[in-house]
C-alpha cells in the first residue's frame, strides 16, 4: 500500500481466483493486517475508469491490476499479537505478474486490431479482461465484484516486471535440477531393463539353436 494522505489508503487490487478484496472494498468493512486493526470506508475503482487512471498514472501499473481499493481509514487499533509467529521477508516474487503480463498480452494484440472492442466483441480466450469475466464478476459469497473492468475499452499498460530474486531463480532452478534428476534414474532403470531383457534372450537363443 502506498498512502496518499494521513488517513487515505488505495490498495493496489492484483489479480486472484476470486475477488473477494472488491467485494470488501465495496464494504464499510473492519480488517485486519497483522496485529492492527484499521476501520475503514472503502471506495472501489475499477481498471478502465478515469479515477483509476489517476491514481496509477502510466508507468505506475502492475501487470493484471484489475482495481484500487480507496481506504478511508477512521480508526486504527492494535492488538497484543503474543500468538502471530514470526516470519522474515526474504524477496518479492514475479510469477503472478509475468503470468498477468501474458494473458495482458494476448488482450492488447487483439484490441489493436481494426474494428475490435473488449465491451461489444468476444474477449480473447487466453486473455486476462475473459479471466475477470468468467471468475471476478461475482464473489464466492454470491456478491457483485467487478461491474467494468472486463468490457472496457482500455488497452494495458503496465510498468516492466523486475528481475527474479535470486531467492526465486534459485527455486526455478532446483526444479529444473529435480525434473534432469528424475529423467536420468528413469533412464538408468530403462537401461537396467533392456539389459536384463537382452540377457535373457540371448540365453534363450543359445538353448534353441542347435550347436553344430
Amino acid at each position: 500500500m502506498d498512502a496518499l494522505q494521513s488517513c487515505l489508503t488505495p490498495l493496489k487490487d492484483l489479480p486472484g481466483s476470486f475477488d473477494c478484496m472488491v467485494k470488501v472494498g465495496r464494504d464499510s468493512r473492519c480488517y485486519q493486517v497483522r496485529t492492527a486493526d484499521r476501520i475503514s470506508i472503502g471506495s472501489v475503482f475499477e481498471f478502465g475508469t478515469p479515477k483509476y487512471a489517476a491514481l496509477l498514472p502510466e508507468g505506475t501499473r502492475h501487470p493484471g491490476s484489475r482495481a484500487v481499493i480507496m481506504l478511508d481509514i477512521f480508526k486504527v487499533a492494535t492488538t497484543c499479537g503474543y500468538s502471530v509467529p514470526f516470519y522474515e521477508f526474504k524477496a518479492h516474487r514475479t510469477q503472478l505478474l509475468e503470468w498477468a503480463a501474458k494473458k495482458e498480452s494476448a488482450d492488447r494484440d487483439s484490441e489493436l486490431t481494426v474494428g475490435f472492442s473488449s465491451a461489444t466483441s468476444p474477449r480473447v480466450q487466453s486473455g486476462l479482461k475473459r479471466w475477470w469475466e468468467e471468475r471476478n464478476t461475482t464473489s464466492l459469497d454470491g456478491l457483485q465484484g467487478l461491474a467494468s473492468a472486463h468490457v472496457s475499452n482500455e488497452i494495458f499498460r503496465s510498468r516492466p516486471i523486475g528481475k527474479k530474486s535470486s531467492l526465486e531463480a534459485t527455486t526455478v532452478h532446483s526444479k529444473i535440477i529435480s525434473i534432469f534428476d528424475i529423467r536420468i534414474f528413469l533412464s538408468f532403470c530403462v537401461g537396467i531393463l533392456v539389459a536384463c531383457l537382452y540377457q535373457r534372450l540371448t540365453i534363450a537363443a543359445t538353448h534353441l539353436i542347435p550347436m553344430e
